[in-house]
């Protein structure tokens, strides 16, 4: 999203804006829907600052002319993209960094195995071998500044690691090979199946529900994950699944309803993976079914595509290996560099932070450990370094006044200037005419499904999704994947063929549609639907 010198967009009464900086005002900055689609306290604002600090950081290694802003405006994430160079000097900047990414990406296993991921697990290993509750004000302080420059480096790692596009890389030159009108759903085929922590995790879910006494599946409809452990503690074989569950939780439950600092994890709370466990003992789907008839499918179009590579040049078809090699790895990278980064650093964050939020209860400056999530980073590290002497907690409950004030309405959708109009393409066809009850969207996964529309907000609202009903939601990032397993079909009202949903959609062989706009406004809950994943549709059944 380029700046803009556009029509400055007027600022409703419901939603007043203080820009931190005057020149703010002049940028085109859109709400940021993808990972930050509620409103969130002030800590949690203040952790995705770092988080797009770090995207930042990682320009020094490509050169990117174009600087990320975000800002946290009334509780809800907006961002904005800055130019860093003349105008004149955009194209070539883009080129040289688009030439940095590239030659990173050709390394990018390398860089990942022998570098990144010792570098993150070390700070991981540092945060499990602190001791928040033996530590003292003074060291639980150092502590927290630590982590907090811990985490721009991590998060500098995560976008160097997402600029090796290998996926799109080989998709372009798979098109060079055999045409701009080629089969892409072979490019499908051709990277499926590959294993990663995140269908290792629906797999490890699926066994434990086969290791669940079918004697306990009305157990597990309780709401409370306490009521539920209870019950479970009282039998011999229940108190085997709560060990056979805590090692699930000890891999996986770093996770949590949404992805963000102000998420319980399912370590803290598991009624989320019991929620899913309902939904499992209701379907016959096994994943490692599907993903081993995803490897074959693979293997057997990897072989068709060599045959027809038979009369090229050597040198042609060494490029292809090269760079499907790269595709493998760009795919298992998407999902693996996730688990490590955006969930096993987080729930430590988190953590941390909590810890924090005791210390600050015992000291009476706030009311409950969670109140913490209303201050800023700052505001904790002034209290701790006046000696826990202050009283936070009126300022803490106006803010809490704020986020139930704003979580309450629509924010808009962009603020400070119009953004540019976009690029169209004159040359392309026009859409097809509207249908009565045709909903248009992006294909995601192929295939088609009929049945009816189930809306979740978060992994909390499982339990209403039934075996082969289709999953509404406005993206479903990795908490949602577990769901994939039991749900007919996908719609989402974000994201795109190469987003996380389509591609673990595709890995599940879930059809789905995606970029379908206000989905969750235009079907309704309970309502039959017909969707193609190969056209993008979505179709009202009368």
């Amino acid at each position: 999203m380029p700046e803009s010198t556009g029509t400055p967009i007027p600022i409703s009464e419901n939603f007043p804006v203080a820009w931190p900086d005057p020149q703010d005002k002049t940028l085109a900055w859109q709400r940021e829907y993808m990972h930050c689609p509620e409103a969130m306290p002030a800590l949690a604002g203040d952790f995705w600052l770092t988080v797009w600090n770090g995207m930042d950081h990682s320009r020094e290694y490509s050169g990117a002319p174009r600087q990320a802003l975000l800002c946290w405006i009334n509780n809800y994430i907006y961002m904005a993209f800055k130019l860093t160079v003349e105008p004149d000097e955009e194209e070539a900047a883009n080129k040289k960094a688009e030439e940095a990414r590239a030659a990173f990406g050709e390394n990018v296993q390398t860089h990942w195995q022998e570098e990144f991921l010792p570098e993150i697990q070390d700070y991981i290993e540092r945060w499990d071998r602190f001791d928040l509750e033996a530590a003292s004000t003074t060291q639980l302080q150092q502590h927290m500044d630590e982590t907090w420059d811990w985490l721009l480096r991590i998060w500098t790692l995560h976008f160097r690691l997402g600029s090796g596009h290998g996926r799109e890389t080989f998709t372009n030159y798979y098109k060079e090979l055999f045409g701009e009108d080629c089969d892409l759903a072979v490019v499908r085929r051709l990277v499926q199946g590959l294993p990663n922590k995140t269908t290792a995790m629906g797999q490890a879910l699926w066994d434990l529900s086969l290791r669940l006494p079918r004697e306990f599946a009305e157990t597990i409809n309780e709401n409370s994950a306490d009521k539920i452990r209870a019950a479970l503690e009282r039998s011999t074989i229940g108190k085997d699944f709560l060990a056979a569950l805590d090692e699930f939780l000890a891999a996986f439950g770093h996770r949590g309803n949404h992805w963000g600092l102000q998420y319980p994890t399912w370590i803290e709370d598991p009624t989320p993976v019991f929620v899913m466990l309902r939904g499992y003992l209701s379907t016959e789907r096994d994943p490692e079914a599907v993903f081993t008839a995803q490897t074959a499918e693979r293997e057997q179009a990897l072989s068709e595509v060599r045959g027809q590579l038979q009369g090229y040049p050597q040198t042609a078809r060494d490029r292809f290996e090269k760079l499907l090699d790269l595709a493998h790895v760009s795919e298992m990278l998407r999902e693996n560099h996730n688990f490590w980064i955006d969930y096993s650093c987080t729930s430590r964050v988190r953590r941390l932070m909590l810890a924090a939020g005791r210390r600050l209860v015992a000291a009476g400056i706030i009311v409950s450990a969670e109140d913490v999530l209303h201050l800023h980073v700052d505001e904790v590290r002034t209290a701790f370094a006046n000696n826990l002497s202050e009283d936070l907690r009126a300022l803490i409950a106006s803010r809490q006044t704020a986020l139930e004030q704003f979580s309450a309405i629509e924010p808009p959708p962009h603020l400070g200037v119009e953004p540019p109009p976009e690029d169209t393409d004159t040359t392309s066809e026009p859409p097809p005419p509207d249908e009565p009850g045709l909903l248009r969207g992006q294909p995601g996964a192929p295939g088609t499904a009929c049945g009816p529309a189930r809306i979740v907000t978060s992994i909390a609202d499982a339990h209403t999704l039934a075996a082969g009903e289709i999953l509404v939601a406005q993206s479903t990032g990795p908490s949602l994947t577990p769901l994939f397993a039991i749900a007919g079909g996908l719609v989402t009202e974000i994201g795109g063929a190469l987003s996380h949903c389509a591609v673990v959609a595709r890995e599940y062989r879930v059809p789905a549609v995606v970029s379908l706009s206000d989905a969750r406004r235009q079907i309704a809950d309970g309502q039959w639907i017909e969707i193609d994943g190969d056209a993008g549709t979505v179709r009202l059944v009368e």
